[in-house]
C-alpha cells in the first residue's frame, strides 16, 4: 500500500503527467469516432503529420525552461524547408544539404540568442522581429510553393526504423540531446537560470551562455522540424510553419512548462505536441459542421490548457 502510494505521488509530481493523461484521454474518446483510430497505420501516419511540431515544442519547451520566450521557430522551419528544396532543386547532395540546413537553423538560433543573453533584448519583443525576418526570407528563397524532394529522404522518413516509424528519429534525436545536456552541470544551471535569473549570476552561472545555447538548441530543433516536414510533403512552402510556433508554445504549457521559467521537461511537451495534433483530427473526423470546427477545437486547447495547469498547481512546488 505505502508503495503504491509513494508512486502515485511520483506520478501526481511529474510536470507531463497532465499532458499524458489528456492525449490518451482523448486517444480513448476518439476511438468512438473513428473506428480505425487505434490501428497502427493511422497511429504511424498521425505520428508523421505531428512529427515538425513536436520537434518545435522541444526547442521550444527549452527556451522557456532558461526563462525566456521564441516565436519565431515556425518562420525558422519555413526557412529550412524551402532552402532544402533549393538546395536539392540545385543539385546539391541530400546529406549536404541536411547539414546545411542544420547550420542555417542554427545560425538563426544563435542571432536570437545574442539578441536576448547578450545585449538584453526583449525575447518577446526580439523573436517577432526575427520572425518577421525569417518569414520574409523564406519567401523571398522561394515565392511560390513548389519543388519535390529526394526520394531517399520521402522514402526514409515514411518507412520503418527497427520496427518503429522512422519519422520518430527527427524528434528523438533533440530528445536524446537534451535528455544528456539535462543531467550535465550546463543542465542544471540552465533551469537555475530560468528559475532565478538574478541568484544564478550571484552562484557563477554564465547565464548568458546558458541562454544562448538555448536558443542555438532551439534553433536546431526548428531545423529538424523543416526536414520532418519537407520529407513529409515533398515540396516547399515558406508559410508551412507559420502557425506552429504558437501550437509549440500551447504544447508546451499543457505538457507542465512553466512559463516563468526554471520547471518542466520536454517529455510532457512531446504529449502535448500529440494532444493538440488529435484535437484537430478529432474534430474533423466528427460530423461537426465545418462553420464550428474552429469554435470545437479551440474550447477542447482551452479545457485541456486549464486542466494542466490546475493539475500542475496541486502537483506542488517548483522543482528542477
Amino acid at each position: 500500500m505505502n508503495r503504491a502510494r509513494l508512486l502515485l505521488g511520483s506520478l501526481r509530481k511529474m510536470s507531463a503527467m497532465p499532458a499524458i493523461l489528456l492525449f490518451f484521454a482523448l486517444l480513448v474518446a476518439n476511438s468512438f469516432i473513428m473506428a480505425n483510430s487505434l490501428s497502427r497505420s493511422f497511429l504511424v501516419s498521425y505520428l508523421n503529420n505531428t512529427t515538425p511540431v513536436m520537434c518545435i515544442a522541444i526547442g521550444t519547451s527549452v527556451v522557456i525552461i532558461c526563462g525566456e520566450i521564441d516565436i519565431s521557430l515556425g518562420a525558422m522551419l519555413s526557412v529550412g524547408n524551402v532552402l532544402l528544396i533549393k538546395l536539392l532543386g540545385a543539385g546539391v547532395p541530400y546529406q549536404a544539404a541536411v547539414v546545411l540546413v542544420l547550420a542555417a537553423s542554427m545560425a538563426m538560433g544563435l542571432l536570437n540568442g545574442f539578441l536576448i543573453a547578450a545585449m538584453r533584448g526583449s525575447s518577446l519583443l526580439t523573436t517577432f522581429a526575427t520572425s518577421t525576418i525569417y518569414s520574409g526570407l523564406a519567401l523571398l528563397i522561394m515565392p511560390v510553393p513548389g519543388g519535390s524532394v529526394a526520394r531517399e529522404m520521402s522514402r526514409f522518413y515514411n518507412g520503418s526504423l527497427l520496427g518503429l516509424p522512422a519519422a520518430a528519429l527527427f524528434f528523438m534525436i533533440p530528445y536524446a540531446i537534451w535528455k544528456i545536456y539535462k543531467r550535465t552541470t550546463h543542465g542544471m544551471r540552465l533551469y537555475a537560470a530560468g528559475y532565478d535569473r538574478n541568484k544564478a549570476y550571484v552562484s557563477g552561472v554564465n547565464v548568458t551562455g546558458e541562454k544562448i545555447f538555448a536558443f542555438v538548441f532551439a534553433g536546431f530543433c526548428a531545423g529538424m522540424g523543416a526536414l520532418a516536414i519537407t520529407s513529409s510533403l515533398g515540396a516547399g512552402d515558406a508559410l508551412i510553419g507559420a502557425a506552429m510556433s504558437m501550437m509549440a508554445i500551447s504544447a508546451a504549457v499543457i505538457g507542465g512548462v512553466s512559463l516563468s521559467g526554471g520547471y518542466g521537461d520536454v517529455t510532457g511537451s512531446l504529449f502535448g505536441s500529440l494532444f493538440l495534433g488529435l484535437i484537430t483530427v478529432s474534430v474533423l473526423s466528427s460530423n461537426v459542421s465545418p462553420f464550428v470546427q474552429q469554435l470545437a477545437s479551440g474550447l477542447i486547447l482551452l479545457f485541456g490548457m486549464l486542466g494542466a495547469m490546475a493539475f500542475g498547481m496541486k502537483s506542488g512546488k517548483k522543482r528542477n
